[in-house]
């Protein structure tokens, strides 16, 4: 999705992407490198204190903190917001809950997170 706001002279007062690579008008460009990543969930993990799901892939990308992880499950699909992003070895657990703050991970075959700019 692609949105540009124009100033009364008619230039760009504003653009916003959401999930595309490049979007032109005028003189202004947005761009993203990784409008969308995605993959395998390896694991769910839940307590009462944190959740977490193990993704299949390292590098989520620059602040990935904030953004919104979609997961699909056969019968559901659903989003959380990404509270931590902890590296491993090959793949990485996104948080979804932290010291009891925030929500349960449910069982999901993969994922998908989104990404935008706005300039």
């Amino acid at each position: 999705m692609t949105a540009f706001s124009l100033s009364p002279d008619g230039s760009p007062a504003f653009g916003y992407l959401y999930g595309g690579s490049q979007a032109k008008f005028l003189d202004t460009t947005l761009e993203l490198d990784y409008p969308v990543l995605e993959g395998r969930i390896l694991d769910v993990h839940t307590t009462n204190e944190e959740s977490y799901y193990q993704l299949d892939m390292l590098d989520l990308g620059p602040d990935p903190e904030g953004l919104t992880l979609l997961v699909q499950a056969a019968d559901y699909s659903t989003g959380y917001p990404i509270l931590h992003v902890e590296r491993q070895s090959s793949t990485c657990l996104v948080y979804t809950k932290i010291d009891g703050i925030g929500y349960d991970a449910r069982k999901a075959k993969s994922w998908k997170i989104i990404r935008s700019v706005l300039a």
